[in-house]
């Protein structure tokens, strides 16, 4: 008897573990379809007849444990034993397979500075800090998103904006439009375990954005390009077009109000599709490779054109 399935070190118990075994009796030349088969636990640590634990019962020669059947940070022996019928009848052997859980990352939590600040003026800085796991399963990567939150929705119902994929770095720098946000950090093991932690930011002001943030915003962006991160240059330069095609509906309610455009005001009228053209940019396959040049070039033919 053999349980073939080569396990990690850790798996993680939010995942489907299978594990496949094998029976052969070569002195009969007794085929697997005439062995009787059972899992077991072998050290009572897992109730495997609990309803749950598994997706294909314990009486074949593979099982699969379900998602949260195994507690993180746990240890469990498992045996299969083999019976053989027909010409090998009563025959029995059995083998078992040690399976360790992974205990995801811990004892972190997730700090914006400031907790509120000016929309496309001033960044947020978003820090995960105190963040520890196990000694063989670092390093731990860090992942930031935000979620706009409209009055009186929850979080939940929102849709996610990635601010930076996984990364060794425990911060990050990031505008975001005008609004109410809650923004996230998933910190992630080396074995794929995932723990979060959540914060809560505001963006200030609404309307018009002057020609000289927006420029400054663009400058951002290409400094984060010129430093080899082309996620962090789209997410800034994706915050503008959000921040302009929001300033677009409040310049066009102030006109059907028969109310000026503020001074120094960038002109709105084309935001909408230069917010297309940077999602476009943002779903293309070309965000590793984008560099400071490209990036400014980009905003910058974007900007002159609405710019007053």
């Amino acid at each position: 008897v053999a349980i073939t399935t080569a396990l990690a070190a850790k798996v993680n118990a939010n995942d489907d573990i299978l594990l496949r075994g094998d029976a052969e009796w070569t002195r009969a030349g007794v085929p697997i379809e005439d062995f009787v088969f059972a899992w077991t636990s072998a050290d009572g640590a897992l109730d495997l007849e609990r309803p749950g634990t598994t997706t294909t019962g314990t009486s074949g020669p593979n099982l699969v444990l379900a998602p949260a059947a195994l507690a993180p940070g746990g240890s469990y022996l498992l045996r299969l034993t083999a019976v053989a019928q027909g010409d090998g009848v009563g025959a029995s052997a059995f083998a078992t397979v040690a399976v360790v859980t992974n205990r995801p990352p811990f004892g972190g939590d997730l700090s914006v500075t400031p907790s509120a600040a000016s929309a496309l003026v001033e960044p947020f800085v978003l820090e995960a800090a105190g963040w520890a796991d196990d000694p063989e399963d670092l390093p731990l990567s860090y992942r930031f998103g935000a979620t706009a939150l409209a009055p009186g929705a929850a979080a939940a119902d929102a849709q996610v904006l990635l601010l930076s994929d996984y990364d060794l770095a425990r911060s990050v720098s990031v505008f975001l439009p005008a609004g109410d946000y809650e923004v996230v950090v998933s910190v992630r093991d080396f074995y794929g375990g995932v723990a979060s932690a959540e914060a809560n930011a505001t963006a200030l002001g609404e309307g018009a954005i002057s020609t000289a943030d927006a420029a400054e915003v663009a400058s951002a962006a290409a400094t984060a390009a010129a430093e080899g991160k082309g996620p962090e240059a789209l997410q800034i330069i994706g915050a503008l077009g959000q921040g302009l095609e929001a300033a677009a509906s409040a310049a066009a309610r102030r006109r059907r109000r028969g109310l000026q455009e503020e001074v120094g005001a960038v002109d709105t009228s084309e935001a909408s599709a230069l917010y297309a053209l940077l999602a476009d940019l943002a779903s293309s396959g070309t965000r590793a490779s984008v560099g400071a040049e490209s990036v400014y070039a980009m905003a910058a033919q974007a900007l002159t054109s609405i710019v007053h």
